[in-house]
């Protein structure tokens, strides 16, 4: 069954995750909780700077339908020659995602450590920094 497809509800729902940081157990499950959220709040933005969408709700574009750390090396080219600074000004140079793995939900425990996954929390923060700074300046749409 194919289900609709909203990438704001669900980066807030995996955000809201990840705001129980201290209630998941181990590094691994915290981990996987910041890139979903990560990777959610991409789509978001990427979405909302005008790419098409599938009859589903998801992007159309098979180049923007990847996960991390990809979708942050697109959502950087979409935002590339944009007027958006707000959105910019919150984004890290250099991905934040690059060692993250959808794979890694399947990581044995002790594969991931904590800075890793704090450093993808930390991803996660700016992530919805821009998020929140485009809403509220109006730079995307």
């Amino acid at each position: 069954m194919l289900h609709p497809t909203d990438y704001l509800d669900s980066a807030i729902r995996w955000r809201d995750a990840v705001s129980q940081w201290d209630s998941v157990d181990g590094p691994e499950g915290r981990d996987h909780l910041a890139g979903l959220a990560a990777e959610c709040a991409c789509k978001v933005l990427i979405r909302t700077m005008g790419a098409k969408l599938a009859y589903h709700g998801g992007l159309a574009d098979h180049r923007l339908r990847v996960h991390l750390p990809y979708v942050f090396d697109e959502l950087r080219v979409q935002l590339a020659g944009r007027n958006a600074p707000a959105v910019s000004a919150h984004l890290p140079d250099q991905n934040p995602f690059k060692d993250w793995s959808i794979d890694a939900r399947y990581a044995a425990n002790g594969s991931i450590t904590d800075s890793a996954a704090e450093a993808h929390r930390r991803g996660v923060e700016q992530l919805f920094r821009g998020l929140q700074a485009a809403a509220l300046d109006g730079e995307l749409g």
